[in-house]
């Protein structure tokens, strides 16, 4: 089985070094994409942001979905 920081792992392709705080946002969007299928309205809902955020942050972070 495939502990919870390889999943998140293979969901990103970061094109720079993260700082904390947006290294824990970004974890976070991960793991709630994985939870919501990649559904980016339910992850918006689900973290309190809204849809563009949530676009905009996975292009910032460079995070990889399967709809991309």
């Amino acid at each position: 089985m495939m502990n919870a920081l390889a999943a998140n792992e293979r969901w990103t392709g970061s094109r720079r070094l993260l700082g904390p705080l947006e290294s824990m946002q970004r974890d976070a969007i991960v793991q709630s994409l994985l939870d919501y299928h990649g559904s980016k309205v339910k992850t918006a809902e689900s973290l309190g942001m809204s849809r563009a955020t949530v676009y905009r942050k996975i292009r910032q972070y460079g995070i990889i979905t399967p709809a991309s």
